[in-house]
């Protein structure tokens, strides 16, 4: 399976839910159609842990460098 964007990943993710919550698939169907959303979150919360990593940041505190997890609305 290539890796899609975030956004991407997550519109699939959706429609699966919704042909499998339509009843409108059979049994067979169902079950590919549940692989592939799963397939799609582990590659989500990879992407969401990569993106985390790259946006630690290194600040000196008066003793050496401290990484600190980036907070949204903080000011460097």
């Amino acid at each position: 399976m290539k890796k899609n964007s975030f956004e991407g990943n997550l519109m699939r993710i959706e429609e699966i839910i919704k042909y499998i919550e339509g009843n409108e698939v059979s049994l067979d169907d169902s079950v590919k159609y549940f692989e592939e959303g799963m397939k799609l979150i582990r590659m989500c919360e990879m992407q969401l842990n990569e993106t985390e990593q790259k946006i630690s940041k290194l600040v000196y505190n008066g003793e050496g460098l401290l990484e600190e997890k980036f907070e949204e609305g903080s000011e460097s």
